[in-house]
Parts: C-alpha cells; structure tokens; sequence
C-alpha cells in the first residue's frame, strides 16, 4: 500500500536521520504511563477499572456523547468557496468530493468524519494521511489515533505510524491531517480519557458492574433464612445452594415451600446500596458535562436546560458552544494542508454550513427571512433566490435583485 511505502518531503540527510531513528526504533523506553497502557490496554481509575476506548464506549452516557457529536459533525455539509472581490462565492472544487462523498476509496464522508470525531473526544486528535500525485491530493485515508506518534525534527514534526501488522513508518507534517483538540502542546492534545473523563467513566463502569451483580439472576441479599436451633456448615451450604438452584433466574418468582423450622425475613436496601444505584445518574450528568453536551441531548431530562426554552435556543446554543469549537478547527486544518498558501489552491477555502441546525420553527423562520428580505423596516441583506436555495427549492426570474431602502422612501410611506 502506498502508505507504507511513499517517501516523505525531507531532505536527503533528514532522511538518513529519520531511517537511522526508525532502526533504533527497538530501543525506545516507554515512560510509566504509556507502558501501564501497553499493558493493562488502558489506564487506570480512581474505581480501578481499565478505561480504554473499548470500555469507555461501553458506557452508555459516553457512546451517546460521541454519537450525538460526531453524527451532527459528520452531517453536515463543506462547501469550497473562493474569494472574489465582492466577498467569496461557492464553487465547485474536486475536493469537495474528497471531503463530502468520499475521502478515499474504501470510506463515505459521512463515517470518515464521525471516526475523526471520535478519535478527537476520546483521544484528544483525530489523524489523516494525505496521498497527493503531483500538487493534488488523491486520497485521504484516516489513522488510529493509538498508533500515531508526532515528533519534532528541525523544524518541523514527522508522524510515526506503528501499525499492528506492519513495520511503523513516518509521515511528513504536509502529508498529515492533525485535528487536534484542547490543551495541544506542539505534538499531541489534552486526551480526555486520560485525565477529566477517566474517573467519570472508570466509576460509571463499577457502578455498572455492581449493579449487574447485585441484581443478577434474583439473588440479591433481600431476604435471610431463618432456622430453628443451630445449623452445621454443610446444612447451611446444602440449603443455599438448593435455594440458589430452586429460586433464581427464570424460578425467581415461583412459590418458595419451606421445611418445618425454617422461616424467611425480608430484609431492606441499605442506604449505602441506594445511594450507589442513586449516583448512575450524576455519572451521566458529570460525563455529559466533560463533553460539553446538555444532559436532556442524551436522555437525562430530570433537569432543566440554561440554554433558554425551546428547540430553536437548544439547538443554536448545541452548534455555538459545543460544536463549533470543533468546526473551527477542522476548517482551519483542511485549509492550511488542501488549500496551502502559495499554492494553486490558496484561494479557495472550506466553511461548514450550519444553516440546517440553527433553523428555528416554521414561525421564527418566516420572521427571519421576512428581515432578511427588507421593505418597509429597511433594506435587505438577502434575495429571494438565496432563501429559495437554502430551502431546496429552484431559483425564479428577479429573484437575485436585493431589497433597496432609503430615506426617502421612509419619508414617502410617512406621508402616506
């Protein structure tokens, strides 16, 4: 694959050094940190569970999270646009292929962008590489983020990629999509599993497990058998285990008959028990909140949203405050490595259109497009035909002509 074999843009003594530190690739001690990773394929939580991308998708707030931002990222459309001298005006460019169909032969754009998404909440960065032929780029092939390790090499950073079932090989910084996220220090970004998220996440999965045990097969500790007179040991085994067999799973709720002697009392949850079952949903709260989604986005509708009321004011203050910072870099990264300066791309640009998520009801829509069209309350700063297409409807003759105010004409509807 060409991934393994395509040569970097360095010079000809950078490359001896690169290939030199790849040959002495053996030699590299992890630090203690990434080695318990090796090791345990995770890290560890305050709960003492492994959280790993396997076992922090398994909780049920994280997998709707990553789910709910990655699908609305991954939805939305990039339009190119180049600059003019009026302002910009959209285009059609080859790359928009890459970036809204398919950014290589074996993925849609749809799920390339959610795998980037999720390597970002999870992992901090998401990765890309790049094959150009010539100046334009072919193909855009996304890299798991484990298997991705920048370095600073005069100047510049080269990727290392080791992957599974290859020899690790290295990337030039221009061949390489980094999307990196909060708290990026010049080669990597703040992983949330590895710091706010993991006790979060590590003590939702022993909540989890403890409740999966507790209530497992009907034998939770709700009631205690009572015998006349003392017991021997082997009695005692001998009438667990026949209640066990008897009265758990599928024969939970049949009938219990009792020898003489024997009695049953029913005993209550304890507090400490209640209040642990009780502390599943703040771990969907404390989570949604590391994510930066409103709890109610993700089921949890005990409490009530600061984001105003309404779907319309829930759905622009989801796009502003926690999918734009994600927007923003993506676009900044796509157009500094597609659309280089000095390049024969330069003046292009990618932008996301956020239209679709920040559309009110039917009523707030008319309102707005009422001003954006103008007349007797001022001038327009939007023509029929641009409203018409971001309805998905056909332009019509005159539509493209803006409404024109001036103060004579304010002056002429006052005398009227």
């Amino acid at each position: 694959m060409w991934l393994f074999n395509r040569k970097s843009k360095v010079l000809e003594q950078q490359v001896v050094d690169l290939q030199h530190d790849l040959a002495n690739t053996q030699n590299w001690t992890l630090q203690d940190s990434e080695a318990f990773d090796v090791l345990t394929n995770g890290i560890t939580s305050a709960a003492g569970l492994a959280v790993n991308e396997q076992t922090a998708m398994s909780v049920g707030a994280v997998y709707a999270c990553v789910r709910l931002i990655a699908g609305a990222i991954s939805g939305l459309p990039i339009p190119i646009y180049q600059h003019t001298e009026d302002g910009r005006e959209k285009v059609d460019h080859p790359y928009g292929w890459l970036i809204n169909t398919e950014p290589n032969p074996m993925w849609l754009s749809s799920t390339f962008w959610q795998y980037i998404v999720k390597s970002k909440l999870l992992h901090g960065d998401g990765f890309a590489a790049i094959y150009r032929k010539g100046a334009e780029v072919q193909e855009i092939i996304p890299l798991d983020p484990r298997i991705v390790e920048p370095e600073k090499k005069n100047g510049y950073l080269i990727y290392w990629v080791f992957p599974n079932d290859s020899d690790p090989f290295w990337l030039h910084q221009d061949d390489v999509l980094h999307f990196s996220g909060l708290g990026y220090d010049g080669l990597r970004s703040l992983s949330p599993l590895k710091s706010a998220a993991r006790d979060a996440i590590g003590l939702s999965l022993a909540t989890t497990d403890f409740s999966s045990q507790f209530f497992a097969n009907g034998a939770k500790p709700d009631f205690a058998i009572k015998a006349e007179g003392k017991l021997t040991d082997d009695t005692v085994r001998q009438l667990r285990q026949t209640w066990m067999e008897q009265h758990s799973g599928r024969n939970r709720h049949l009938p219990a008959i009792l020898p003489q002697g024997i009695d049953i009392k029913e005993l209550t949850m304890s507090a400490e028990d209640a209040q642990l079952l009780g502390s599943r949903q703040f771990q969907v709260i404390d989570i949604a909140r590391i994510f930066g989604v409103p709890p109610f986005m993700i089921g949890e509708t005990d409490k009530t949203s600061s984001w105003g009321t309404g779907v319309e004011s829930m759905g622009i203050g989801f796009v502003k405050y926690t999918l734009k910072p994600h927007l923003d870099g993506i676009e900044k990264e796509l157009r500094r490595k597609l659309f280089r300066r000095g390049g024969p791309n330069e003046k292009y640009f990618p932008e996301f259109n956020v239209d679709g998520l920040m559309r009110g009801d039917s009523k707030a829509q008319s309102e707005y497009y009422g001003k954006a069209l103008g007349g007797s309350s001022g001038p327009g700063y939007m023509t029929v035909n641009e409203i018409r297409k971001l309805q998905n409807l056909p332009p019509v003759t005159g539509g493209d002509e803006l409404v024109q105010w001036s103060q004579k004409n304010a002056q002429k509807q006052t005398n009227e």
